[in-house]
């Protein structure tokens, strides 16, 4: 498993804890915003992130995306 998929399942799993949701709605929210590329793309970033502002970031990225 390359660094990049880890720290995706990372984020999944803290994204699922702090907002009580299951791992089947975090996998299809994150499909359906394709935080998985967002993620990956910008990688180095997100990495070196607290957990509160990994979860404050994607909020961020999904209510951009919502309109």
């Amino acid at each position: 498993m390359n660094k990049e998929a880890i720290l995706i399942i990372g984020c999944m799993e803290r994204y699922r804890f702090y907002k009580q949701l299951s791992g089947h709605e975090v996998a299809e929210l994150f499909a359906h915003y394709k935080l998985y590329e967002y993620i990956t793309y910008f990688y180095e970033t997100i990495s070196s992130m607290w957990t509160h502002c990994i979860i404050r970031d994607l909020d961020n990225y999904i209510n951009i995306h919502t309109g």
